[in-house]
């Protein structure tokens, strides 16, 4: 169901540990927008949260912000570009299965979800269920089984992926160094770097001399 704007700060205080999530919206170059999201406790309780509506968006963004509360996602960085356009950050992250999917088996050429699901859980995922492709229009009840349908999914590849990642011993690999990265990736992405363009006007300056005077002495021989 889709939770009211009114209820929505109330219903992700009830949740029970871990918390799976979709995300659905666009994002990438360092910024993006959320539309929804489907969360998925512990117990197998289900919403969905329509974040085009302020209220539903503030309170989701403030929940995502706890570290306390771990939080499962496929590909987080790309959402996290999202949450951070929005004001806040993604904390309490303990899996990320497209990392997981990756350190299980990284000859593979596509980590994205309809193909983990397809490898690992056996079946198909439908490409309409992909978060940046699914079209939020008012009342949209096909989107929203989608979705909840992409975060069922997340939460059974923890399971699935997490004895792998252990039985193939990288599992502190994905806790200690890749999740922590999402992240940070995604707020330097975000940030983008600073260019010292006196710097790099000097270089080519040097360069330049550099390559004429070798220039010179090619032409002395």
């Amino acid at each position: 169901p889709v939770i009211p704007p009114a209820e929505v700060a109330g219903w992700l205080a009830s949740l029970a540990d871990p918390c799976s999530i979709a995300f659905a919206g666009r994002w990438g170059r360092g910024t993006g927008e959320m539309h929804a999201a489907c969360v998925i406790d512990g117990l197998g309780v289900a919403g969905v949260i329509e974040c085009d509506e302020p209220s539903s968006a503030a309170a989701f963004v403030g929940w995502l912000a706890k570290p306390d509360i771990p939080k499962q996602g496929h590909d987080v960085k790309g959402p996290a570009l999202a949450v951070i356009a929005a004001g806040g950050t993604i904390e309490g992250l303990v899996m990320d299965t497209a990392l997981a999917a990756y350190l299980a088996a990284p000859e593979q050429r596509s980590y994205a979800l309809p193909d983990v699901v397809q490898r690992v859980l056996h079946r198909s995922l439908t490409v309409e269920s992909v978060a940046e492709q699914l079209t939020f229009d008012e009342g949209s009840e096909v989107a929203h089984q989608d979705l909840a349908q992409q975060a069922l999914s997340i939460s059974e590849l923890v399971g699935a992926l997490g004895e792998v990642i252990d039985a193939e011993g990288v599992g502190s690999l994905l806790v200690d160094i890749e999740i922590p990265l999402t992240g940070l990736l995604a707020q330097m992405e975000h940030h983008g770097i600073a260019v010292d363009m006196a710097g790099l006007h000097g270089l080519s300056a040097e360069f330049g001399e550099s390559m004429r005077q070798a220039e010179e002495k090619a032409h002395e021989l």
